[in-house]
């Protein structure tokens, strides 16, 4: 009897437990997202405290909670997945934070681009100037610059409620079409209002670029490397350029 619990207690041992880090997790709440993929420089804040360098390459259990904010160098960018199927794109030289102001799947866009996919919509990106909240199956980009305080969304699926942060203007974006001026007003300054417009060719480009990656499909995988450059579209043009 002792003899055939030793065997059965060394077989066990013999068995190979599964890898501990087979599976990525997933977040358990709606202020936390996993990082799927991430090249170049970058680095995290807690709150408004200061950044701090990330080492990379980034292990996929790497959680991001409420609160926190990434920020992206030159050349470089970051998936994240959150809420079930949703992925967001971190392009270069952009600082996303996790919404933690208690709406569910709230990501700030504070400088730079990010571009959403969105199952069944639920999210909402925000920027200084702007509120951009996804409705239905919903992939789309918002890009800001801070220097100016000026959004621009453009979408390739679905449709999002988009309005101006301070109030007042109110549109509804569909697949196909960008959102521009997106602006706070200021005192004794005439800003142009915001409009909806059709998809110019460089929108039409970039969103090529990036549907080529299976995030857009809802299938994390790796990002392309060494387009970022031809990814800069949603932010306003260099002075001197046509808009």
């Amino acid at each position: 009897m002792i003899q055939k619990m030793f065997c059965a207690a060394l077989v066990a041992l013999l068995v190979p437990l599964p890898a501990a880090h087979a599976q990525s997790p997933k977040p358990k709440t709606a202020n936390q997202a996993v990082i799927a993929d991430a090249f170049g420089s970058m680095a995290k804040r807690k709150g408004t405290g200061s950044f701090f360098p990330m080492t990379l390459p980034l292990r996929k259990t790497t959680l991001l909670f409420g609160g926190e904010a990434i920020h992206t160098g030159a050349d470089s960018a970051l998936l994240l997945t959150f809420g079930g199927d949703r992925v967001l794109r971190v392009g270069a030289n952009s600082t996303v934070a996790i919404g933690d102001d208690g709406v569910s799947l709230h990501f700030k866009v504070l400088a730079g681009q990010a571009w959403v996919f969105s199952p069944g919509g639920g999210i909402q990106l925000s920027t200084p100037s702007a509120i951009v909240t996804a409705t239905g199956n919903t992939l789309l980009g918002v890009g800001h610059d801070p220097a100016i305080d000026s959004t621009q969304v453009s979408m390739n699926a679905g449709s999002a409620n988009v309005s101006l942060a301070s109030g007042g203007w109110k549109g509804v974006a569909n697949g196909g079409q960008i959102v521009r001026y997106l602006r706070t007003p200021r005192r004794n300054i005439r800003l142009r209002a915001p409009q909806v417009a059709p998809q110019t060719d460089a929108h039409e480009a970039m969103w090529k670029r990036l549907r080529a990656e299976p995030w857009t499909r809802g299938k994390p995988g790796k990002l392309a490397r060494g387009i970022e450059g031809d990814l800069q579209v949603l932010l306003p043009p260099a002075k001197g350029s046509k808009p």
